[in-house]
This record gives C-alpha cells, sequence and structure tokens, in this order.
C-alpha cells in the first residue's frame, strides 16, 4: 500500500513539474509575442522613413528637373542674345562709318554674356547647396528619431526581462526541490 501512495505521489509531483514547466514556457511565449510586436513596429516606423527618403528624393528629382529648364531656357536666351549681336554687327558692318559703335556693342555684348553664365552658374550652385543640406538635415533628423525609438524599444524588453528573472529562479528553486523529494523517496529517505 505505501508503495503504491509513493507512486501516485510521484505521479502528482511530475504533473505539478510539469505544470510549472508549461506556465514558464507560457511566460515565454508571451514575452517573445511582445517583442516581436515591437520589432515590427520598428519595421513600420523604418518603412515610413524610407517612403520619406524617396519622397525627398523625388523632390530632388523634381528640382533637378527645374534646374535643367532654367539652363535651358538661359542657353535659349543667350543664343537669341548672340543672334541679335550678329544681326547689330552685320547691320553696323554695313553702315561701317561707326566703328566705336561695333567695339561698344561687342564689349557690351560681351560683358553681358559674362554676366549671364556668372548669373547661372551661382544660381545652380546655390540651389544645388540647399538640396543637398536639405537632405542631409532630413536624414540626420530621422536617424535621431530612429535612435531614440530603438533605445526606447531595447528599454522595455530589458525591463521586461527584469521582471521575469525572480519568477524563473522561483520556478527552478521549486523544481529542484520537487527533483530531491523525488531523489530522497525513490532511496526510501522519506
Amino acid at each position: 500500500m505505501d508503495n503504491f501512495m509513493d507512486k501516485v505521489a510521484q505521479k502528482l509531483t511530475s504533473q505539478d513539474m510539469i505544470r510549472a514547466n508549461a506556465a514558464a514556457d507560457a511566460a515565454e511565449l508571451q514575452s517573445l509575442e511582445t517583442q516581436m510586436e515591437l520589432f515590427k513596429e520598428q519595421m513600420g516606423k523604418y518603412d515610413e522613413c524610407l517612403q520619406e527618403m524617396r519622397k525627398l528624393n523625388l523632390k530632388n528629382i523634381e528640382s533637378a528637373e527645374d534646374v535643367q529648364q532654367l539652363a535651358n531656357q538661359a542657353n535659349a536666351h543667350l543664343n537669341k542674345t548672340v543672334e541679335e549681336s550678329l544681326a547689330k554687327i552685320a547691320e553696323i558692318k554695313e553702315n561701317a562709318d561707326n566703328v566705336d559703335a561695333i567695339t561698344e556693342t561687342m564689349t557690351g555684348m560681351q560683358d553681358k554674356l559674362e554676366e549671364s553664365f556668372k548669373s547661372m552658374e551661382d544660381f545652380l550652385h546655390t540651389d544645388n547647396v540647399k538640396v543637398y543640406r536639405n537632405v542631409q538635415a532630413a536624414m540626420i533628423e530621422e536617424l535621431e528619431k530612429q535612435t531614440a525609438e530603438i533605445k526606447e524599444a531595447q528599454n522595455k524588453v530589458g525591463k521586461s526581462y527584469k521582471v521575469l528573472i525572480p519568477f524563473v529562479i522561483i520556478t527552478m528553486i521549486v523544481s529542484l526541490a520537487n527533483l530531491g523529494i523525488a531523489i530522497a523517496r525513490i532511496f526510501g529517505l522519506f
């Protein structure tokens, strides 16, 4: 009869151990699910950041196209100015009695051409610098946001592990005590 009772007690103890292990496994699965949700949120935020970067790139492309159109318009204006200059030179040559007028016209046209080229170069350089700084500022701002979010998520995950450690230790102690009692019963110490 005592032998039968010992076997029943061992089975109950084993069942308790199994239940405790199942509870610990369930808690660990819950923790992993929470971590996966945090990871999914971070991935969503990364996707949003990438979308914002794509939008900025599209704006940069549009700006570059606008600059190209301006350059084309300036080139057309320069060509028109050159043609007008050539027409005036041809008129003056036909009238050949005013050489000073030809020289002044040529000098004035050359100055206008140089000013136009200088103005266009300054505008293109300034616009390119603005675009570069805007993209750089957007990237820095977004990286700072992402870094803060990652640190916050890591702190949350670290705190959740700290909460589980006492439960794991208690479960381990109870399991070892239960195992010790089972071994003691096997050897007939209890």
